[in-house]
C-alpha cells in the first residue's frame, strides 16, 4: 500500500543567551527565508512569529527526515544567511537547543492563533515561563538547571596577561567594571567559577584597561600575592 503521513509540529526555540537579536527591520524576511527552508526540504510552512529574542514555527515536516536534522537546518541556515546578509548589527546566533512538540489536526487553529498573537502574550509572560509551561504542558520531565543556557563571563586563566598565569583561579566579578577575583585554590575550581559559583574570594582589584600600567600592576599584584598567600 502507499505511504500517508500528516506530521505537524509546534517548534520554539531562542536567540543565543535568549538576547533580544530579532530586529523589526528583518523580522519579516527572516520569516520569509525560514518558511523557504522548510518549503526546500519538501516541508510546508502553516505559520510564524515570535518576538525579539525566540521564534515559533507551525510546519508539516517531511517524514524522510527527522526532527532534530530538520531544526538543524533551519537554524544553520538561517543564521547563515543573516550573518551573510549583515541583517544584523552583531553576529547572530541561535540557542543550542529545542522544543518540538506534535500537533493533532483538531489543535493546528489554536496553535496558529497563539504564534499570531506573540507580541501580545509576551506583554505578560516571559519566554523563560512560556517554555517551561509548554514543556509542562506536553508532560516533559525536566531539570530546570539544564533548560536554558546562561551567558558566562568567566576568564579563562589562559586568556589572562602573561603576569596573572599560575597565580591560581581568577574570576571575572563585574564584566562592566572589569573586577577580578582571585583564589589560590587548585585549577578545578575554574569551573565553578566561570559560572559565578565562587563563594570566597581572597583578593578583589579593579582593571580599566590593557594599557601597559595595567599590566605592571599586575606584574607587582603577582609579587605581593607569591608572598602574601598560601
Amino acid at each position: 500500500m502507499s505511504t500517508f503521513t500528516s506530521l505537524t509540529y509546534h517548534v520554539v526555540f531562542s536567540t543565543k543567551y535568549r538576547k533580544k537579536r530579532i530586529e523589526d527591520a528583518f523580522k519579516e524576511d527572516l520569516y520569509s527565508y525560514i518558511g523557504g527552508i522548510v518549503r526546500g526540504e519538501n516541508g510546508h510552512l502553516i505559520e510564524i512569529g515570535g518576538t525579539a529574542d525566540h521564534i515559533h514555527v507551525l510546519a508539516g515536516f517531511s517524514p524522510t527526515i527527522a526532527v532534530s536534522e530538520m531544526v538543524k537546518r533551519i537554524k544553520a541556515k538561517s543564521s547563515k544567511w543573516l550573518n551573510e546578509e549583515q541583517k544584523s548589527l552583531t553576529k547572530f546566533n541561535w540557542q543550542a537547543g529545542y522544543g518540538a512538540f506534535t500537533v493533532s489536526q483538531s489543535q493546528i487553529q489554536t496553535v496558529r492563533r497563539y504564534i499570531e498573537t506573540q507580541e501580545e502574550h509576551h506583554k505578560k509572560k516571559t519566554f523563560e515561563e512560556e517554555f517551561i509551561s509548554l514543556l509542562e504542558r506536553h508532560g516533559i520531565t525536566y531539570d530546570p538547571k539544564y533548560v536554558f543556557e546562561t551567558e558566562h563571563h568567566g576568564c579563562s586563566i589562559q586568556k589572562l596577561p602573561s603576569p596573572l598565569r599560575g597565580l591560581g583561579v581568577f574570576c571575572a566579578i563585574d564584566p562592566q567594571v572589569k573586577t577580578w577575583g582571585y583564589s589560590p585554590a587548585s585549577l578545578r575550581d575554574e569551573e565553578e567559577c566561570s559560572r559565578g559559583r565562587m563563594k570566597t574570594l581572597t583578593l578583589k582589584f579593579a582593571v580599566q584597561d590593557a594599557s601597559q600600567g595595567a599590566i605592571r600592576r599586575f606584574a607587582a599584584m603577582k609579587l605581593l600575592l607569591q608572598t602574601s598567600l598560601p
